[in-house]
């Protein structure tokens, strides 16, 4: 394992002489973010937890077949949520979770709701495949 992939991290705790001393242990950083994170995945030369991998290919997908936009929405709002499914990963948005929502015609008939992450991913591809 080379230096610049490992990290110290504390791994216990002794007591020598009445003082209290860390024993830290040499760990490859990709087992520090998968104890961290959950599970990650290798893109674009670094490591990400595997369900942003996961939803940023839903997004990638979802665009491409039209079921979400790629457009600039006209309108967002932020706040609460509403108990909706997210539009990105289907999960139920709770009243104390943040949520945003954003609108792509004037009127409230084309709107999409999104977790605050699942929103930060669908921008991110947004602008990626804008961008290519």
């Amino acid at each position: 394992m080379e230096q610049d992939d490992a990290l110290h991290v504390p791994s216990a705790e002794s007591a020598v002489n009445g003082t209290s001393i860390a024993i830290f242990t040499l760990m490859p950083r990709r087992a520090i973010a998968s104890a961290r994170f959950g599970p990650t995945t290798r893109s674009e030369g670094r490591d990400v937890p595997e369900r942003d991998y996961t939803l940023r290919l839903r997004a990638q997908t979802l665009m491409a077949e039209g079921s979400l936009p790629s457009a600039i929405p006209v309108r967002t709002v932020a706040g609460f949520g509403s108990g909706r499914p997210c539009a990105l990963c289907d999960e139920m948005i709770l009243s104390t979770e943040p949520e945003v929502e954003l609108y792509f015609q004037p009127r409230a008939l084309d709107s999409y709701y999104f977790h605050r992450p699942c929103y930060d991913l669908w921008l991110a591809e947004r602008l990626r495949a804008t961008n290519h």
